[in-house]
């Protein structure tokens, strides 16, 4: 029987943030176990993200440039694994430094390529991409919880469960259709030509200040409540819950972008965001204050994220979606590495606190530029 090509990219979604699930929040966690110091955990964790920043461009360019996209996503895929291999056996700085960058290399490419199929099969039903995406969601919510359980991050159980479901993966890729192979990307929808479009310039600072917002999220979370006394297994749960709140956003995203501004609602997500990361910062020791900050994920980033994606499909309405996706996927690169960088550095000199104190004001200070913008799309 012939799987539906709706539920073939719910299942890459879902092993995609799967292994998010199992590597984001806790690598940063295994280095630090495996006594690299704060700043060389935030050089090596920076990598990945200076990654997100250059390499989704590349990808995108040679997708439209002519790398036949049958073998493009499964190519990304393949140079992942290869570079979580090189991860086992990298002990020094230097080491760690080329293997997580071969992994960046290639695994920052393998989303915006899927986000341009998904975009260009859904068409003009882009409202019910958070449909699809939340299978992601579940995806990152079941690794993360199960890996928190039952996998020791100090060992290198976490790095083979991360190869494993990149093999999963990748035999999906190997399902998903190949987009038409039409002319060259006309100028219009070249990266240069989206970026002098207004309402795409507004979005795309958007995405990256939804991704420096988060920076704190991403490096630290893990580590400061690892340092207030929360088990691995109480983390887990605490990213599940956050993963969950997606999901439930995700699943009525488009009943929500039909009834209401999408100005009004990322503004809102960006207050949500400031709410947050206050009680992350100063409510550790509250397992409940806990509980209701990383509810609020589903505003924060959900939420903000299916508002910009859908919004950038519609401004790039010209069935050639690898290139607005792989300039938002860099635009968010740069966000999490700027976010990852001041992060790091205020862990260093203050302390998580605050990190996560910083990113809290970040937020709230963009909310009344965010109400007054008028690029801002309005439906």
């Amino acid at each position: 029987m012939r799987v539906s090509l709706h539920v073939r990219f719910a299942a890459f979604y879902f092993l995609h943030f799967a292994l998010i699930g199992g590597f984001s929040p806790y690598f940063a966690l295994y280095l630090h176990k495996a006594d690299f110091a704060p700043q060389e955990v935030t050089i090596l964790m920076s990598t990945l993200l200076a990654g997100r920043l250059l390499f989704p461009l590349l990808w995108g360019w040679a997708a439209d440039m002519g790398l036949p996209r049958r073998w493009a996503v499964p190519l990304t895929l393949i140079g992942s694994i290869g570079g979580l291999l090189a991860c086992l056996d990298s002990p020094g700085l230097l080491r760690a430094f080329c293997a997580i960058l071969v992994f960046s290399f290639f695994w920052s490419g393998n989303l915006p390529l899927l986000e341009a199929l998904v975009l260009d099969h859904l068409s003009a039903r882009r409202d019910d991409y958070g449909r699809i995406r939340k299978w992601g969601s579940a995806g990152f919510l079941i690794s993360v919880s199960l890996i928190g359980a039952t996998v020791d991050v100090a060992g290198d159980g976490l790095v083979f469960a991360c190869i494993g479901l990149a093999c999963l993966l990748l035999g999906v890729s190997l399902s998903l259709p190949c987009q038409e192979e039409g002319s060259p990307l006309p100028r219009s929808c070249t990266p240069p030509s989206l970026l002098r479009t207004p309402r795409v310039r507004a979005l795309l600072l958007i995405g990256f200040l939804m991704c420096l917002v988060h920076g704190a999220y991403n490096l630290l979370f893990s580590i400061y409540l690892s340092d207030h006394g929360y088990s691995t297994k109480i983390i887990g749960v605490l990213w599940a819950l956050g993963a969950l709140s997606e999901i439930v956003v995700l699943s009525f995203s488009a009943a929500i972008f039909q009834r209401c501004a999408r100005r009004k609602l990322i503004a809102l997500c960006f207050f949500a965001a400031a709410v947050r990361f206050l009680l992350t910062a100063w409510g550790v020791s509250s397992p409940g204050l806990l509980v209701l900050a990383q509810l609020m994920h589903a505003l924060s980033f959900g939420l903000c994220h299916a508002a910009i994606v859908g919004a950038l499909a519609d401004a790039s309405a010209t069935g050639r979606q690898n290139g607005v996706q792989a300039v938002y996927a860099s635009a968010c690169g740069a966000g999490a590495l700027a976010g990852s960088l001041a992060s790091g550095a205020l862990w260093s000199l203050g302390g998580g606190g605050w990190a996560f104190t910083a990113a809290a004001i970040f937020a709230a200070a963009s909310v009344p530029w965010l109400l007054r913008v008028r690029r801002l799309p309005v439906s």
